[in-house]
């Protein structure tokens, strides 16, 4: 290896997003860590609910689209299974965020219960 020079990026596989190029402006560097390094960071459980809630979303578009009706049992199983508790400090923290994350399926089941599809 000695000699060659390699990328750090693969401009095939880079995809870029709003809040990508938004970090990159805001910060090089912090673009770096993040994106190309990939350094690691610290969980944190807002990441954690969010990402649960749109998985859980996600699974339950892509069952309605095969014909499966969406229920609410049917998305706290989902949730149940996309959760992860690895970055909440406490049990308490934990279960007050899953209780939001309930809260948020049930307001995206009422509203797509309401839509014309």
């Amino acid at each position: 290896m000695e000699g060659k020079k390699i990328p750090l990026l693969n401009k095939d596989e880079l995809r870029l997003s709003a809040s990508k190029i938004k970090t990159y402006r805001d910060c090089p560097l912090k673009f770096k860590f993040s994106y190309v390094i990939q350094a690691p960071t610290k969980a944190r459980s807002y990441f954690e609910l969010g990402t649960a809630v749109h998985a859980v979303a996600e699974h339950l578009t892509k069952l309605q689209m095969e014909g499966t009706e969406p229920t609410e049992k049917l998305a706290f199983e989902i949730l149940e299974k996309e959760w992860n508790a690895n970055s909440f400090q406490s049990e308490t923290q934990e279960n007050q965020a899953k209780e939001k994350a309930k809260t948020m399926i049930k307001t995206y089941l009422k509203w797509i219960s309401e839509m014309d599809i």
